[in-house]
């Protein structure tokens, strides 16, 4: 995630941030409205929150960058804080003391409230701070937010609450969601991470969860948060609802999870903007035949992927023999792994959902010798990619030393391996049912 100022870039916080923020939250001048400074574990500790809050809800406080070299002055972004007696959504900036009175506080905290009403149901965003805390508030205000409250806080100390209502930024900012995009409250998916964890973290019962986008397979699916539900600042979740592009095998598995979990499920119809309905059982009813089809089908594309994987691979062993490696061909293999190993999860749960409900009613489990051949086959290329990634953590490494790939780029990738890896921890723990009837 990145969002982009005038002056400034806003993205996720990492480690390499330590040095930086240490100069921010250890600074006396800048914490003393704070319980204490921080020291190097607390600020560690602070990197880390973050990126856990960035992975559940897909916000957090942000490193705010200067464009011009990229240099984090501070920290910026969306919170949800305990105000008075109420989790609500928080706006929260800290500048090192070199870069302040510049307006960059003020223009960080613009970007965030732009994107906060632009991206999630928040219908009031708040900041609050000490009464003694003025550069706070005149923050606040500069942003937009008015006055609304105060209470005393767990330091017997007076704070002060400020708000802006969404109804306010859209008609004092003239700010207008994107052509299309739905003004009932939702989340729209992030593209950045896995669906089927989020996926499996339902089937387990690990709630709250956001669903997410894996490529086309998870094409516009959306998560509705009951946000007055909240409990320690985790919503829970309320509703899906599926876009036009849904895969139809991903919409069974998650009809058949959120009616276990007693959510709600809606589609969207095509060339009614902003309408969706409720979806029922009726709108699921296929025969065994074409749910039969629709694993075929399934399986067939998971071959098709494994093709490109193979292709893509004899191509990087080529390059690693004539040293000149090209980081878009580990990125695309890593791309079409992610849509493999995606749709095996998907195949997986649904076969196993299908022999249960054979079973439930009576009937022999007997599947098509194809599909037998099939599930051996795909068994098969999911220990060929994980080959393929022990392969490329091996040979990564070994040319980054060597030159042939950019620094830069070694960090990404790198992560793309390890979420592929975990994702495919995850589709080797589900056994397929098919072979404990037989």
């Amino acid at each position: 995630m990145q969002i982009e100022t005038e002056r400034l870039i806003l993205r996720e916080m990492n480690e390499e941030d330590f040095d930086d923020l240490y100069c921010v939250l250890a600074d006396s001048d800048i914490m003393q409205h704070y319980p204490y400074a921080f020291d190097e574990k607390r600020v560690r500790g602070w990197i880390e929150k973050n990126q856990e809050r960035y992975q559940i809800f897909g916000f957090g406080l942000w490193a705010v960058c200067l464009k011009e070299n990229g240099k984090m002055i501070g920290d910026c972004g969306l919170t949800l804080q305990p105000i008075g007696n109420t989790i609500k959504p928080e706006i929260g900036y800290h500048i090192q003391k070199t870069y302040q009175r510049k307006g960059y506080a003020k223009e960080a905290a613009i970007a965030v409230r732009d994107w906060a009403f632009t991206h999630t149901p928040f219908q009031t965003i708040y900041s609050y701070m000490k009464s003694t805390n003025l550069p706070s508030m005149q923050t606040a205000q500069a942003y937009g937010c008015q006055r609304v409250d105060e209470f005393v806080d767990a330091e017997k100390e007076k704070t002060i609450v400020f708000a802006l209502s969404k109804k306010t930024w859209l008609e004092k900012y003239k700010m207008r969601q994107e052509k299309g995009a739905p003004l009932y409250q939702y989340f729209p998916c992030q593209k950045e991470k896995m669906a089927i964890e989020q996926i499996e973290n339902l089937r387990q019962g690990n709630l709250p969860f956001q669903i997410t986008s894996a490529k086309n397979t998870f094409d516009g699916i959306c998560v509705e948060y009951d946000l007055q539900s909240a409990y320690a600042g985790f919503p829970c979740v309320k509703s899906l609802t599926f876009g036009g592009k849904t895969d139809a095998v991903c919409k069974r598995v998650l009809w058949n999870l959120c009616k276990e979990k007693q959510i709600d499920c809606y589609q969207l119809i095509p060339q009614a903007e902003q309408e969706r309905v409720q979806l029922k059982d009726a709108d699921f009813k296929i025969n065994d035949e074409e749910e039969v089809d629709l694993l075929i089908r399934l399986v067939e594309r998971i071959c098709y992927s494994q093709e490109k994987i193979d292709e893509c691979c004899e191509r990087f062993q080529v390059m690693i023999s004539m040293g000149n490696v090209d980081a878009g061909i580990i990125e695309e293999i890593l791309s079409v792994v992610a849509d493999q190993l995606t749709d095996t999860y998907f195949l997986k749960i649904s076969m196993n959902q299908l022999c249960n409900r054979m079973q439930r009613e009576a009937q022999r489990v007997s599947l098509p010798k194809q599909v037998e051949k099939l599930i051996e086959d795909v068994s098969q290329m999911v220990e060929r990619v994980n080959q393929s990634l022990q392969e490329l953590t091996e040979s990564v490494p070994d040319a980054a030393k060597k030159g042939w790939i950019h620094k830069n780029d070694v960090e990404r990738i790198a992560k793309s391996i390890e979420s592929a890896k975990k994702i495919l921890q995850i589709v080797n723990h589900i056994e397929w049912y098919a072979d404990n009837t037989h």
